[in-house]
């Protein structure tokens, strides 16, 4: 005992003095197995009573205060981290991505992030939620240099005991999806013996935390298998300075953390003139240039770097400081990876399959789309969230991957995937848009129209930043989408309150706006740009671009004038619901009733726009085909929208966007073509970069990574495709059947774990020749009974682990 105080104390002093590392914790552990990958606590992982990640001490008039104080629940305070979810690296695993082979660029590498905070591993950035630079067309995600460190690897070698050791070829890069961290681990081995003499083996970890959103985190565990010492030398990859922040760097006095660097700044150009410049501030443990050791066998080191990232230096500090404390208590890792499993519990989404990339392609695609919403546990340490662009967090700087605006990406390929299995996520996204009414309705009244008209690509402050002046003024269907989402978000969680909450404006948080609002003005905007035409017999609307991007401006785009009229049946549904004054309702009706969707009497389809010509134009992604879903149109039969689909295949272009293939897929399954649809659907994996699994937008991988609009149309494909999943103002239905498998490996069943309708949770697995539904739980401390009507024949749902198998049939579920 004597001996390993002495030899702490000289590592103290070794570490303090000359290297200033921040070694976090320490302490001797016994050998573990070489396939667990990652050293996880036993103990429970908090105590309530005891340091709470859901808590932080802020700082008030020189006085600590409670904020966001609560009750931590039971069921994560007595839970610990089960062995079972930490793969043997020798298994197959849906939730483990492992490989001995990096990505062939930099740009495929995984990305961390938890809807507040991310970084590409080993990228030079960190993007922060909401942080922006640059007036109008020239806004773009401020760049904030990195700032955690990465152990530099090379062909240096060590002598200890008379050995030589160098670094092995063994390198394991592992993105354990189930507990949201990226794994790093090798090994110095001895230069003689090869493989079998193994000094040490590092292991890096990095993750951004899924309950102390403000922290980006790098762990640094080094396991001795023989006596000896190491030096790992250590490099922050943070590039060149800035050029959207201007940094100051303060005096490190009077902060408790005094190896951190406290850090704070401003964006350099507002999005609009007289705009304000956008604050953030971090809190960063200063990294030592090398990490030197000496071990005895079975000793374990474990360092922990933190990076606290927040839009005031105080919460920097707070969240930098409770990071610290749940380090030393050995809870900070764990606490963590209970969220993310808390996660999977509450929605996922599986094939079970023969081929193990398919397999992980359903996780990993949930999993970078949850990255980048807020977590289910936001509400314990809220912060403002400002939507997700196509390429997450992660992405979007400047000249790159749209610059992380907000587009029509996420109200309708990445909302609507995520709806069924996470509402709140739906909900956080439509809240984005209702708080920045008043810049639609800015930009309506700029254009000369009415009511509101939503930007079509939407930043900070919610004015467009679109650089294409012809988006900008031709783009329209984005106001319909929203509402599109709006209706289904409403009609499956039976939230109908919702319409009515108040909610802050963005502008200025003392008024107070609702999605009742947002329905009614937009469907002012769409009724001030309809006109009546004597050629067509019909209300028309001209000049705009519909999603199909290659023919702009045009007349009647199909889609448009379909989510437009929508979008003002809806509002005429919520105004009788509740009896709301619609002071145009009757001019409403009228144009609902009469507005042209362009239809081809002899050829039996919808052209995209009035003068399309199908022999000769080209189409960049889906458009027209969008009618049967997800708009559901009533002005389609079934033979029109298989001719939609048929001469749309042939005219759309093979390398347009990702997501296009998941609606031809979708609207092939329903017409009961299930080859067709099998095709379209197995497409989509062109457009996935391995090993991680990173969406690109085109499949040669060009366009913008991660493509989270892809990942929202394939998520999709599964759930409205294979599923059947259709929503309805009081009901939904399920036609399911199970996906194709890739290289002929076969699917044996489709897991719907966590699906919402209503009040109740429900499980539901797909296999070849029928499916199961099972009642999970309640939502929102509502008791239900959940009615399936199928082939003339009903079941009742009514308490927790009922369950009922079905054929592979149409069924009708509703409350009873």
């Amino acid at each position: 005992m004597k001996k390993h105080l002495l030899k702490i104390l000289f590592f103290s002093i070794v570490i303090c003095t000359s290297l200033s590392i921040a070694l976090h914790y320490h302490q001797k552990l016994e050998k573990r197995e070489e396939n667990v990958f990652v050293e996880l606590t036993t103990s429970r992982v908090l105590d309530s009573r005891k340091i709470d990640p859901y808590t932080i001490q802020t700082r008030e008039s020189g006085k600590e205060s409670r904020f966001n104080s609560v009750t931590i629940k039971e069921d994560l305070t007595a839970k610990t981290i089960s062995t079972t979810w930490i793969s043997n690296i020798h298994k197959i695993d849906p939730y483990i991505i492992q490989t001995h082979e990096p990505a062939k660029e930099d740009r495929f590498d995984p990305t961390v992030a938890n809807g507040y905070v991310g970084y590409r591993v080993y990228g030079e950035t960190i993007y922060k939620n909401g942080l922006y630079n640059g007036r109008e067309g020239n806004s773009h995600r401020a760049r904030i240099p990195g700032t955690l460190p990465y152990v530099v690897k090379s062909s240096s070698t060590f002598e200890t005991n008379g050995k030589v050791y160098k670094l092995g070829s063994d390198n394991l890069y592992l993105l354990n999806m189930k507990l949201g961290f990226f794994s790093e681990k090798y090994s110095f081995i001895d230069e003689n013996t090869n493989e079998n003499n193994v000094l040490c083996s590092i292991s890096q970890n990095f993750y951004a935390h899924k309950v102390l959103t403000r922290l980006l985190i790098t762990e640094i565990i080094i396991n001795f298998n023989s006596k000896g010492s190491v030096v790992l030398p250590l490099n922050v990859r943070s590039g060149n300075e800035s050029q959207d922040i201007k940094f100051n760097y303060f005096n490190r006095k009077n902060f408790e953390a005094s190896n951190a660097i406290a850090v704070c700044g401003n964006t350099l150009v507002p999005e609009q003139e007289d705009g304000k410049l956008l604050p953030v501030c971090y809190c960063s443990t200063d990294v030592p240039k090398n990490i030197s050791l000496e071990g005895e066998v079975g000793e374990k080191y474990s360092f922990t770097f933190i990076t606290s990232i927040s839009d005031s230096l105080d919460e920097a500090k707070d969240f930098y400081i409770l990071g610290l404390k749940l380090s030393n208590n050995g809870t900070l890792f764990s606490s963590h990876c209970n969220e993310w499993l808390k996660t999977w519990e509450y929605g996922s989404l599986l094939i079970k399959s023969g081929n193990i990339t398919q397999m992980h392609s359903t996780v990993s695609g949930l999993y970078y789309l949850l990255s980048a919403f807020p977590p289910l546990s936001s509400a314990k340490h809220p912060y403002e969230f400002f939507g997700v662009s196509p390429g997450g967090l992660t992405n979007g700087g400047k000249d790159q991957d749209y610059l992380g605006h907000v587009f029509w990406d996420q109200d309708f390929w990445m909302l609507p995937a995520l709806l069924p299995l996470f509402p709140e996520a739906v909900k956080h996204g439509i809240e984005y848009r209702v708080a920045r009414l008043w810049a639609a309705k800015e930009k309506a009244l700029n254009l000369g129209f009415r009511g509101a008209m939503y930007p079509w690509e939407s930043a900070y402050t919610g004015l467009d930043v679109c650089p294409g002046i012809s988006y900008v003024k031709y783009e329209q269907h984005v106001t319909g989408d929203l509402i599109h989402i709006l209706r289904q978000y409403v009609y499956l969680t039976g939230d109908w309150d919702f319409l009515f909450q108040k909610i802050p404006d963005s502008r200025n948080n003392e008024k107070f706006v609702t999605p009742w609002d947002v329905i009614y003005e937009t469907s002012v905007f769409w009724l001030s740009r309809t006109q009546w035409s004597e050629k067509y017999n019909a209300f028309v609307i001209d000049n705009v671009m519909g999603p199909d991007e290659y023919h702009s401006p045009v007349n009647n785009s199909a889609f448009t004038n379909e989510v437009a009229l929508q979008n003002m049946d809806f509002a005429i549904q919520v105004a009788d619901k509740y009896d709301l004054p619609l002071p145009e309702r009757e001019h409403f009706k009228k144009v609902i009733e009469d507005m042209l969707i362009p239809y081809d009497d002899e050829l039996d389809y919808h052209p995209e726009f009035t003068g399309y010509n199908h022999t000769t134009d080209r189409v960049k992604q889906a458009d027209a085909i969008m009618l049967g879903f997800p708009l559901m149109s009533n002005n389609n039969s079934i033979i029109s929208r298989k001719n939609d689909l048929t001469i749309y295949g042939n005219t759309t272009v093979s390398d347009g966007p990702a997501m296009t293939w998941s609606m031809f897929s979708i609207n092939w399954n329903s017409m009961g073509e299930h080859s067709k649809a099998d095709n379209y659907f197995l497409h989509q994996y062109n457009n996935i970069q391995l090993p991680y699994q990173i969406w690109s937008e085109e499949p040669s991988g060009n366009g913008a990574v991660n493509f989270l609009t892809g990942i929202g149309g394939y998520l999709q494909s599964i759930l409205y495709g294979y599923l059947g999943l259709r929503i309805y103002s009081d009901n939904i239905v399920l036609n399911p059947r199970i996906p194709p498998g890739l290289d002929s490996k076969s699917v044996t069943s489709l897991h719907v774990i966590g699906l919402k309708f209503n009040c109740a949770v429900l499980d539901v697995i797909v296999q070849k020749t029928h499916f199961d539904i099972a009642l999970k739980g309640f939502r929102n401390n509502k008791q239900c009974t959940v009615l399936l009507i199928s082939n003339g024949s009903s079941h009742e749902l009514s308490n927790i682990g009922d369950k009922y198998s079905l054929s592979l049939t149409i069924c009708k579920i509703m409350m009873k």
